[in-house]
């Protein structure tokens, strides 16, 4: 039997609930992402711009979030908390999978 987790929600100020959760559900994921700007899609000539970066506080859509990055190095690993502070990371994973853009 896999080990669970309690986690207790706050959903309001006074009230909080417990839920129980298999870790072996929890799905995280690190990807790298190497592009740097978003790419157009046109559908029916309207042209909607799809985030590549992966930082747009609105998915799937570009934000403009991606100018963040203008000034990473080529081939760094960086990751951005939740105030978008990038955070490099040195030789952390060397072999990680990078998708094919």
């Amino acid at each position: 039997m896999p080990t669970l987790i309690a986690r207790v929600a706050h959903t309001a100020p006074g009230a909080a609930y417990t839920e129980i959760v298999d870790p072996e559900a929890i799905m995280a994921r690190l990807v790298m992402r190497t592009r740097s700007k978003p790419y157009p899609v046109t559908i029916d000539s309207e042209t909607q711009y799809i985030c590549g970066c992966g930082l747009s506080a609105n998915q799937p859509f570009c934000d403009g979030t991606h100018k963040l990055t203008r000034d990473e190095a080529e081939g760094a690993l960086c990751w951005y908390d939740a105030d978008l502070a990038r955070k490099p990371i040195d030789n952390a994973f060397p072999n990680i999978r990078m998708p094919g853009e």
